[in-house]
């Protein structure tokens, strides 16, 4: 089972973050080098895992950086907004180790949230938070 895992002081008082990166789907760069187009590189990013989120979110900044384009759309509640429009797009998160996942999340306009990784991505997963040692693993 793939994994990776991260120490780190923090984990207390800002949450499970990893550094890692986000690119496109295995499908979208295989259709891409059929058509003799560039292939964006992944690009870094900070994830912070949230189980309580229901869908992974990330900023439109990354997506247009990527040139993705929509899958879908869906209706969110936000603190601010109890009935938000968002867009869906297929992305892979690439974690430390190569650890990989492929799937939609979800677009948000906003930079408040860089992105969250939610219950869709932690439903395929092992997470393993422990507390008095600042140290999270995430298994897929």
């Amino acid at each position: 089972m793939p994994s990776f895992t991260i120490s780190n002081e923090s984990c207390k008082n800002k949450g499970l973050i990893v550094s890692a990166h986000v690119g496109v789907t295995d499908a979208t760069e295989a259709a891409l080098h059929r058509d003799n187009l560039l292939v964006p590189a992944p690009l870094p990013i900070e994830f912070k895992i949230d189980t309580g989120a229901d869908r992974s979110v990330i900023t439109e900044t990354y997506i247009k950086r990527l040139g993705l384009k929509p899958v879908g759309s869906c209706n969110i509640a936000t603190a601010s907004d109890p009935d938000m429009q968002c867009f869906e797009y297929a992305v892979r998160f690439i974690f430390p180790n190569n650890v990989a996942w492929q799937g939609a999340v979800i677009a948000t306009p906003g930079n408040q949230i860089t992105c969250l990784i939610g219950r869709d991505v932690l439903a395929y997963s092992v997470l393993v938070y422990i507390g008095y040692n600042n140290t999270f693993s995430l298994s897929f």
